[in-house]
């Protein structure tokens, strides 16, 4: 009997547990779950002997009076409460579980009225806010996603998961050239904004060392340069002053980035600057670029447009402004750095001269081996740019390109058959003897002919 009894107690202590503060009435629907979109109302059904409710978090649903056995709740902002129905004795009868999210059928409906051509689907999964779908281009994913954060609480994140159709990827041709000022004047990138003919227009500005507080001016002297197709007058003149040693190209290196990634250049080098102390008072160092920066991120657009977004950053190590670290001269940089985003047509250039100042490299020509640094080495090695006769100029041309298909790709590759000297002598014979001969040399072997 005593058994029985220590059973049965403990039985009552541990049901008592598991209710909680409050009492459940025997015949009570325990939980009722509730789904409700922000700013929109629901009615839900109580027990007949409901007299009350508690409302565990008023801001994110509104209740109303208990009337006809109903309750009608309201969404108000994002998030997740209950709703306790009590009757007079302060039992509960129900636990009504409600959720507030927002309202995606809106949000749906203005992402198919801007972008009609695409397929883009947003649901809410608690917090979040997730797109789904396949979009034709880049812009059209920044476009949804920017309709979506309108509609977005604060405490809610947006999660992108659409996918650009086709693997769109840009080829950004950089040449990197030292031209003489007269030249420049003389293309009509001057110091007053011109217009060369309908393909080309020039911005201006001017090299001062406040590089970079305004976009415009932080380029410099005739800071931008359009040419349409790549293949425009400038271009062309470049090209022909190359030949005639009045342009001195300094590297040409080509970047391909997919669509809304970056894509850097930097000519230049890495200075070992002290960054502090170790546990054992060791000074440690931490690595510091410096030198002429190009950062790049093109967005392909529709009509095969590209927009561009352009970094530029001229860096030099510094002796002007130093301090002291465990008996270590730790020196400053000196950084100007300009941002610009421009729109072109694939196959379009632009220019970009006035990033680098002689007396910059006068102060870079301090530090040991920067004369084998790639740009800069020739430039601390030219007298004329040292003397102001010449300039720094970038010239930058996009391209849409797509990748390549390995199932598409040669397995074979073939060589040239014929050694320089070996194609000089068979052009010499072509003038002689016909254009029969270059079929004969690239059949079988030949010699050369002594006299």
């Amino acid at each position: 009997m005593k058994k029985l009894a220590f059973i049965a107690f403990y039985g009552i202590l541990a049901a008592s547990v598991a209710c909680g503060p409050y009492a459940y009435s025997a015949d009570a629907k325990r939980t009722v779950s509730v789904d409700l979109m922000q700013s929109k109302g629901q009615a839900v059904s109580v027990p007949k002997n409901a007299t009350d409710l508690i409302v565990s978090d008023p801001d994110i649903v509104e209740v109303g009076p208990i009337k006809d056995d109903k309750v009608y709740l309201i969404g108000s902002t994002l998030g997740d409460t209950n709703v306790l129905v009590v009757d007079e004795n302060g039992d509960v009868l129900q636990d009504i579980s409600v959720h507030v999210s927002v309202d995606t059928v809106k949000i749906n409906e203005a992402v198919k009225a801007a972008l009609p051509n695409d397929d883009i689907k947003i649901t809410a999964v608690g917090d979040q806010l997730i797109l789904n779908g396949t979009v034709t281009d880049a812009t059209a994913v920044a476009t949804a996603r920017d309709i979506v954060s309108r509609f977005a609480a604060a405490n809610e994140t947006v999660v992108n998961n659409v996918k650009v159709a086709s693997n769109q990827q840009v080829m950004i041709q950089v040449k990197v050239v030292e031209v003489a000022r007269n030249v420049l004047n003389e293309l009509g990138i001057e110091t007053d904004a011109t217009n060369l003919g309908g393909h080309t227009t020039a911005f201006t500005g001017s090299t001062a060392d406040n590089l970079g507080l305004t976009v415009t001016p932080s380029f410099g002297t005739g800071s931008l340069v359009f040419s349409r197709n790549g293949t425009g007058p400038i271009t062309v003149a470049m090209k022909a002053l190359e030949r005639d040693g009045l342009v001195n190209t300094l590297a040409e290196p080509n970047l391909t980035a997919v669509s809304g990634e970056n894509a850097r250049f930097l000519a230049g080098g890495e200075f070992p600057a002290p960054s502090g102390l170790d546990s054992n008072g060791n000074v440690t160092y931490e690595y510091k670029p410096f030198g002429v920066s190009l950062s790049f991120k093109p967005i392909v657009m529709r009509d095969d447009r590209i927009n561009l977004q352009i970094s530029t950053e001229v860096s030099e190590v510094s002796t002007e402004l130093t301090l002291e670290l465990a008996g270590v001269t730790v020196p400053s940089f000196t950084v100007r750095r300009a941002e610009t985003t421009v729109e072109l047509a694939s196959g379009g250039s632009l220019m970009i001269a006035g990033i680098i100042q002689s007396k910059s490299l006068e102060r870079m020509n301090r530090l040991p081996g920067i004369g084998e640094v790639p740009i800069l080495g020739a430039l601390v090695r030219s007298e004329s740019f040292s003397r102001n006769e010449t300039e720094l100029v970038v010239m930058i041309t996009a391209y849409l390109v797509q990748p390549f298909a390995e199932e598409n790709a040669e397995r074979v590759v073939t060589a040239e058959r014929t050694e320089p000297l070996n194609r000089s002598l068979v052009e010499a014979l072509a003038v002689a003897y016909g254009e029969s001969v270059h079929s004969y040399a690239e059949d079988r072997p030949f010699g050369y002919i002594l006299e």
